[in-house]
């Protein structure tokens, strides 16, 4: 876990854009389990 994680920058998203292009769209499920849980936390 990052230490401010309201903090998206570039380099976070070229990291999500690459894993999309390598996993072929499995990391889009990910970061969206990832923020719905986060929002189900709040």
């Amino acid at each position: 876990m990052s230490k401010n994680p309201q903090k998206y920058g570039i380099t976070g998203f070229l990291f999500d854009a690459v894993m999309f292009c390598v996993t072929g769209g499995l990391w889009l499920i990910r970061i969206y389990v990832r923020e719905s849980r986060r929002r189900n936390r709040r």
